[in-house]
């Protein structure tokens, strides 16, 4: 078991009083105030790269997020017995309440000014743009092998059934979203964002966002940053709001107008963010996951999952062919 106490001794001249455990780690009370102890996420090099990024966004003006308190030795985290450890301030907030559009086109601005802020950074990290348009060539070939393997089995369950009826619509969304990347601005945007240095954050979401006192937003969860256009993002945490009952298009058009209060957006993005939507990402995701565990996974609970992706891809489909009509 972890001695912290000695860990916050040697490695940040702090005594510890008292500490109490949360979700995301240890609240520790120390002669010199409250801090929180979290366990490092990644090997080194990136513990390294995500400080780097931190420290970079926190100077260019975003200051809804926490930066990490060197070490003595300057390092930004510690070696314990069992893990790296990183410190912060602890401030107390609370989980982010997304249940309004309003909401949603505040948490948009703040992804706007995030994405402002990250761009830049001088430190070399994992890069992961340009891909969409290999992706739904793979995403072809899959979903046609998973098409032919029912096709060869005896007896159909729920979920190949639905599969079999959904086959040709999101075949045909898949063609699409490939047509339009690679007709469109989508390369030279990815090229853009190289020469700019833009970051995406990759887990923008509700569980990443807290709320302090005066409710404003602070982004957690810079574990998996790499250099990519910062559409994805934008992309991602549409899908990801998509999949609430209460948000469709009139919500979608209010984020759309939260982000682009901070940072509008030329035709030519709104139409590769819509060839980014069309690309039935969830869907598939699911579908591979089942099909290549198909012993593991029970069919009930997962026909209910995959219906409401069907349902979400709708009106990601819809918002898609809104953007491109913008």
């Amino acid at each position: 078991m972890e001695d912290y106490e000695k860990l916050l001794a040697e490695g940040y001249g702090l005594r510890l009083c008292h500490s109490r455990r949360t979700r995301k780690g240890l609240v520790l009370q120390t002669d010199r105030g409250a801090w929180e102890l979290r366990k490092a996420q990644g090997d080194l090099t990136a513990v390294l790269f995500e400080h780097a990024v931190r420290c970079h966004t926190y100077e260019r003006g975003f200051r809804q997020m926490e930066v990490w308190i060197p070490a003595r030795d300057g390092r930004p985290f510690v070696l314990g017995s069992e893990a790296a450890y990183v410190l912060s301030r602890y401030e107390k907030r609370e989980d982010a309440v997304l249940d309004t559009a309003q909401d949603v086109a505040r948490a948009a601005g703040t992804l706007a000014r995030l994405h402002q802020a990250m761009a830049g950074v001088t430190a070399e990290g994992p890069k992961s743009g340009g891909h969409l348009i290999e992706d739904c060539e793979k995403k072809q070939r899959e979903l046609a092998h998973i098409r032919k393997w029912i096709y060869r089995q005896s007896r159909h369950s729920a979920v190949d059934e639905l599969v079999l009826r959904q086959y040709q619509r999101m075949h045909q969304r898949i063609v699409s979203a490939q047509e339009a990347l690679s007709g469109g601005a989508y390369s030279a945007l990815c090229h853009q964002a190289e020469e700019e240095r833009a970051l995406c954050h990759h887990l923008f979401k509700k569980s990443v966002l807290e709320q302090d006192a005066k409710g404003n937003y602070w982004v957690t969860g810079f574990s998996q940053c790499t250099f990519d256009c910062p559409l994805t993002d934008l992309a991602e945490f549409l899908r990801r709001m998509l999949r609430e009952d209460w948000f469709g298009l009139p919500q979608a058009r209010q984020a759309m107008e939260g982000y682009e209060r901070e940072t509008p957006l030329r035709k030519e993005e709104k139409e590769t963010l819509g060839a980014m939507l069309l690309f039935p990402a969830r869907y598939l995701k699911l579908l591979s996951g089942y099909y290549n565990k198909r012993r593991t996974i029970k069919n009930g609970a997962f026909l209910e999952k995959l219906t409401l992706s069907v349902a979400q891809s709708e009106k990601e489909e819809a918002l898609a062919r809104a953007l491109v009509q913008a």
